[in-house]
């Protein structure tokens, strides 16, 4: 069943893609019929997800864990932006209705990310990267803080004050969080350039900033690099162990795993690489050939050829 699971998701991923498309085409100036044409394909994937979520109701055994996954949520909101659209039209739009038409395309393409391996490493990997992220984070509240503040001071007593000043010689911010504005631009290192210190002083601190931001940066973009690398280096034990995650319901014990083990265990206890290939290939993740012999040859700590439920 792989060529036809291939073919399906191939043609599902096109429908998606290009529902995607018809949706951005629409906010543009374009003829009548096209529009017209565009809502009708619309209106088909609107119908098409509708009967997806239905038969996966129906069919999931643990429908309690399958409703309050996320990818269920994003399931329910393009269809239902799908209705509300098909009941609204253009002249009648409301602000919500057209921010949820503005933000369709970006959820329905997390439809077709769900079943990317590489999706789920990318989601794994920022999800190990909360905790060390948190000090960063902290250390960017103080820089900007600090840093902010004594630009804001630095302005108003190094600034031209007076009616004859011309306006770059004035103080450049109005408010502390004005300058912390500038202070966060600076540090991201984007420099949108919509306002500047003017004062000598204020540019001679703007200049550490700089550089400081640019020392910065390096500490988040290094833990997200390093956890990425080690999450791909070991890419096909962490994907089998969140796909077995997903396929117990969010229950993920020592019996979960028991129970799994035996469904694929031989007389003597043991699974053997064809029972492996059979495991493999039920959990839909894309390997095939070398990949599955390496992975098999990771759990195979002993190198019998055969996996015991300890090394499972």
């Amino acid at each position: 069943g792989r060529p036809i699971n291939r073919i399906f998701h191939t043609c599902w991923s096109l429908m998606i893609t290009l529902s995607v498309c018809g949706a951005i085409a629409q906010s543009m100036s374009i003829d009548d019929g096209l529009r017209n044409a565009l809502r009708t394909v619309d209106t088909v994937c609107t119908l098409m997800f509708t009967i997806e979520l239905l038969f996966k109701l129906t069919c999931c055994p643990h429908r309690c864990a399958f409703v309050k996954r996320a990818y269920t949520a994003i399931d329910f909101a393009v269809i239902f932006m799908g209705y509300v659209e098909l009941v609204e039209s253009d002249h009648t739009s409301t602000p919500v209705v057209m921010l949820m038409k503005t933000q369709a395309p970006i959820l329905r393409l997390l439809k077709i990310a769900r079943h990317s391996s590489g999706w789920r490493l990318l989601v794994i990997s920022m999800g190990r990267c909360r905790e060390p992220l948190l000090i960063p984070l902290y250390l960017l509240v103080l820089m900007v803080t600090f840093t902010g503040s004594l630009m804001f001071w630095t302005e108003q007593n190094f600034g031209c004050k007076g009616d004859d000043c011309l306006l770059e010689d004035v103080a450049a911010f109005i408010s502390i969080p004005h300058a912390m504005w500038f202070i966060v631009v600076t540090v991201s290192s984007v420099g949108y350039g919509d306002v500047t210190p003017h004062t000598v002083p204020g540019k001679a601190l703007a200049s550490l900033q700089i550089v400081a931001g640019v020392c910065y940066m390096a500490m988040p973009l290094s833990i997200i690099g390093n956890q990425f690398g080690t999450v791909w280096q070991d890419r096909r034990r962490v994907l089998v162990l969140d796909k077995l995650r997903s396929t117990v319901g969010g229950k993920f014990d020592i019996e979960s795993m028991r129970q799994i083990f035996h469904l694929y265990d031989d007389a003597n206890g043991e699974i053997t690489f064809e029972k492996f290939e059979q495991i493999v290939d039920s959990l839909d993740l894309g390997l095939m050939g070398r990949d599955v012999r390496d992975l098999f040859g990771a759990v195979d700590v002993d190198g019998s050829g055969n996996i015991s439920f300890p090394e499972f």
